[in-house]
């Protein structure tokens, strides 16, 4: 059965791992084209669309695994559609009436586009075609690489790098909606089977939404942070940073955590422990291997990118703790979907969001200059995260325990 995830897993991962490599290998043309303010500019607007577009399908998408019935996971993808299509023209209409820059009016076509994608993901894992979304993060990273170097070569600035994205992000929507696109039609819901699901599952709106918001301030909030403390040129050093680790390492987490959750609402007993036991250890054992690969050639990356980016690479270096942390976090947190415990999530993300803030107001009160801030931040954040990844396991633990006394 290890073996068969693994298979579904490196199929997925090897898609992404391109499309990643993509991105990868055009990014030292990126950073002669576009300046360290022009990231910045690009890392806060992405910040600005991963906070709000979290909660844009009301977190139905993370129900999607859950029914035994697909006519009922695939009803949850049209509930999770529809308010994401109503909130978005919300959105559209607040950016229209108040934004102050132009760009902002691309920000509910953005975050549109993200919450169809994770209704997309969700409904592929669910019906064993996570083979299509690898594909379509190849020709995502394709499109996105093209647009974003032509637009750089003509000069658009951030504009190029934010239209980039979207131009991508519509491709992969697009591919994996056409693909779906029968199954979809097929077991079109009724307005009451929509209500029904919708309260069947409506714990996780009340607890996913607010606990995926304070998930996403913590990955993204740094960034925030660091324009108002710093500038927009040290913010797109760090946005650099997490373009080429924190976001790739996000999205296979992401992912990583989706298809466990469908491993272990069809596992029982002892088949649940030995399988999160092996993919736990097998986490564990990679994260390290890449945090102390990346530590030691993160400042070399030089060479490659430019010597102006330099801070960026010296951030890295020191990031990667965090970041290795919060990818083994995520990965695990779906053993709290898979058991509904939203309520928990939520607790550690607050957790985690008040000790982001206190260290934001340390460095704040004594004027730290950049690289003793990310310091302080990932030894206090990172250490937080693999302790969490730890209580998740336990309580996982605790919850087959008791289940077996009840039995």
């Amino acid at each position: 059965m290890e073996n068969s995830f693994i298979k579904r897993f490196f199929v997925l991962f090897s898609g992404s791992i391109v499309g990643q490599a993509l991105t990868v290998i055009f990014m030292p043309i990126f950073t002669r084209l576009y300046t360290p303010s022009d990231f910045g500019v690009f890392s806060f607007f992405m910040s600005l669309v991963f906070i709000m577009g979290i909660a844009i399908n009301a977190r139905y998408e993370l129900a999607i695994y859950l029914p035994p019935s697909l006519r009922e996971s695939v009803s949850l993808a049209y509930l999770s559609f529809l308010i994401n299509f109503v909130l978005s023209l919300l959105l559209l209409f607040f950016v229209l009436i108040f934004a102050q820059d132009r760009v902002f009016y691309l920000l509910p076509i953005s975050i549109f586009l993200m919450g169809l994608s994770e209704v997309l993901i969700s409904l592929c894992i669910k019906v064993g075609k996570s083979n299509y979304l690898g594909i379509a993060d190849i020709k995502r990273a394709l499109i996105m690489v093209i647009v974003t170097t032509l637009l750089g070569f003509l000069n658009w600035g951030y504009w190029g790098l934010i239209l980039g994205r979207i131009i991508g992000q519509f491709t992969y929507v697009l591919f994996i909606f056409l693909k779906l696109k029968f199954l979809i039609k097929k077991y079109t819901p009724t307005l009451n089977e929509l209500k029904l699901l919708a309260y069947r599952y409506r714990n996780f709106p009340k607890f996913s939404i607010f606990e995926g918001i304070l998930d996403n301030v913590n990955n993204y909030i740094v960034v925030v942070f660091m324009k108002y403390m710093y500038s927009n040129s040290i913010a797109g050093y760090y946005g650099l940073a997490s373009r080429l680790l924190m976001l790739p390492i996000l999205f296979i987490s992401r992912i990583l955590q989706r298809l466990m959750v469908k491993e272990i609402v069809e596992r029982e007993g002892s088949e649940k422990i030995k399988f999160l036991s092996f993919i736990t250890f097998t986490i564990l054992i990679l994260s390290a291997f890449i945090y102390c690969l990346l530590s030691m050639i993160s400042t070399k990356l030089t060479i490659i990118f430019g010597e102006r980016w330099l801070l960026a690479f010296l951030m890295l270096k020191y990031l990667s703790f965090l970041f290795f942390g919060r990818f083994i976090y995520v990965s695990l947190s779906s053993i709290l979907i898979s058991l509904e415990k939203q309520k928990i999530g939520f607790i550690q993300n607050m957790l985690l969001t008040l000790l982001y803030f206190a260290v934001f107001l340390l460095v704040y009160l004594r004027n730290y200059e950049v690289l003793k801030f990310i310091k302080y931040l990932t030894l206090v954040i990172g250490s937080l995260y693999l302790f969490q990844s730890f209580l998740i396991f336990y309580l996982f633990l605790k919850h087959m325990s008791n289940s077996k006394r009840v039995s």
